[in-house]
């Protein structure tokens, strides 16, 4: 993000909760930014009109951040495709914008009130047709730990309380 801004670029930051919104500059929720219906439907789209401002902002974006994507049921990013798709008149995937999506898939799954685990399991994102198509990266450097030795010593001591595999390079 901080790249693409730097070179001029307009970059949409957004999340899916609150408390990771706000540790991204210039960050909102998903729902907030994008008009997602709380109540989300296999068929729902966004509440953004062609015509306005934030339908402006998203086509002059060069990329959408998602962060925490993992935690969002498929509908919001299926709603946010359809929708996209539509503000854009490009029926590439997302109108074309480039979407970023972050998270980890080991912390939180969607939450589906009075949901079965396989109701939760069904409404995570890899579970939408859209999947298919994604590109997935994996971080192999921390780049905090790049500057910051008292926070590698912590990832590394914490690596080896956990028992986890270090699969990433510190």
């Amino acid at each position: 993000m901080a790249s693409l801004r730097s070179r001029g670029e307009f970059v949409l930051a957004t999340a899916s909760s609150g408390i990771a919104a706000i540790l991204l500059p210039g960050g909102r929720t998903a729902h907030s930014r994008f008009k997602i219906p709380i109540d989300i439907q296999p068929s729902s789209i966004c509440g953004i009109q062609k015509p306005k401002d934030l339908a402006n902002l998203i086509r002059f974006a060069s990329a959408i951040i998602w962060n925490e994507a993992p935690m969002t049921n498929k509908n919001c990013l299926e709603a946010l495709y359809r929708s996209l798709q539509d503000i854009c008149s490009n029926n590439a995937p997302f109108g074309g914008n480039v979407l970023i999506m972050g998270g980890d898939f080991c912390q939180v799954l969607p939450v589906v009130r009075k949901g079965t685990k396989a109701q939760m399991i069904s409404a995570c994102i890899v579970q939408s047709h859209l999947w298919n198509h994604t590109k997935i990266l994996r971080l192999r450097q921390n780049m905090r730990s790049l500057h910051d030795q008292e926070f590698e010593n912590f990832l590394f001591a914490l690596v080896m309380v956990l028992n986890l595999p270090n699969q990433m390079t510190w």
